[in-house]
């Protein structure tokens, strides 16, 4: 299965071609492809996103050109190489809920508890090797 994310994960991140992609100038299923960017060709840096409504059928991802001008893509499932989000930071759906669930869960035990969950397994590093050093230093007079 493929992963999925959500468009919070994907704003701000840099979209890449997968098939061809389809520029316009307008979020509009109507309006004129103003240029077709390539497989493995870079679209753009995500900057917002527009839902379906009359006129527009499908989801648009919003750019920013050089000269600050907004440009429209289209979503259409596999014509981005969607493995790239990853590499940029984002989160999948998946691992966004997981995520929610144990920080729910941590909340529920108290802060006493969340603390020794998170640092427990480092503090007790530190301890051993503080006591091991201690070894060593009293067998070192």
């Amino acid at each position: 299965m493929a992963a999925t994310y959500s468009a919070d994960q994907i704003i701000g991140k840099t979209l890449v071609a997968r098939r061809n992609v389809e520029l316009k100038r307008l979020p509009s299923d109507t309006a004129p492809v103003t240029y077709t960017v390539k497989p493995g060709q870079t679209v753009g840096v995500v900057y917002s996103y527009l839902l379906p409504k009359a006129g527009r059928s499908t989801l648009y991802w919003q750019f920013i050109d050089a000269n600050g001008n907004y440009f429209y893509a289209p979503h259409k499932e596999g014509i981005y190489d969607i493995d790239i989000i990853k590499t940029q930071g984002g989160k999948t759906t998946e691992e966004k809920r997981k995520e929610e669930e144990e920080k729910k869960k941590l909340e529920e035990m108290g802060p006493f508890l969340y603390y020794l969950q998170k640092w427990g397994g480092k503090i007790a590093i530190g301890a051993g090797l503080l006591v091991a050093l201690n070894i060593v230093l009293k067998n070192n007079k």
